[in-house]
């Protein structure tokens, strides 16, 4: 069932800021969902998207970040979160439904998965355990995209395929332990 009430940006252009968010707050308390997201809500039991998309296979129904989208807004846009929402798989996929962390409004609650650099690689590789493409390819992509990263044992999977970081964080965590880390404090990776 699709969910939404048209153009989010021409709903909230005229209200005073900061109501948006009271607006979808709300909601989700009210109805236990967004009415807000304009995008399909892919549900327990969901059948999973084809990865051949065959003649007859329908396509998959794209997922509802929407939840994670109010405080996250700057994974909207980001290649990587727009590639797995497009393909049906939404944050609650790698992150789990995270619903403490979604109720806080201290911002203090961890999301309910997180992965360290060293663990970004094996989390890939639950979904996609390959990476069968080309080597000119791998090469080309390496060039246009993560180029920074020049010692190979900082590469991981999120350095060529999309950043998937927030823009600007003020709580940080120990993604390991999932810690609330203190003002210039590092977690042990």
């Amino acid at each position: 069932m699709v969910r939404g009430i048209g153009n989010r940006e021409a709903l909230f252009r005229n209200l005073p800021c900061g109501t948006g968010l009271v607006l979808v707050a709300g909601a989700i308390l009210l109805w236990g969902t967004p009415i807000l997201s304009g995008m399909a809500f892919v549900g327990e039991g969901a059948a999973a998207p084809s990865p051949t998309g065959g003649p007859g296979e329908t396509k998959p129904t794209m997922a509802d970040n929407s939840p994670c989208l109010v405080c996250h807004a700057n994974f909207e846009e980001e290649p990587l979160s727009r590639r797995h929402a497009r393909a049906g798989v939404g944050c609650v996929k790698c992150h789990g439904e995270s619903l403490d962390h979604r109720s806080d409004e201290n911002n203090t609650t961890p999301p309910d998965r997180m992965f360290p650099r060293s663990e970004i690689d094996r989390a890939c590789r639950e979904c996609h355990p390959t990476h069968n493409v080309p080597a000119k390819l791998v090469v080309a992509t390496y060039l246009e995209r993560c180029r920074e990263i020049t010692n190979p044992e900082k590469l991981v999977c999120t350095g060529c395929h999309g950043k998937h970081r927030m823009n600007y964080r003020s709580i940080v965590w120990d993604k390991r332990t999932g810690r609330l880390l203190g003002p210039g404090e590092k977690a042990a990776e």
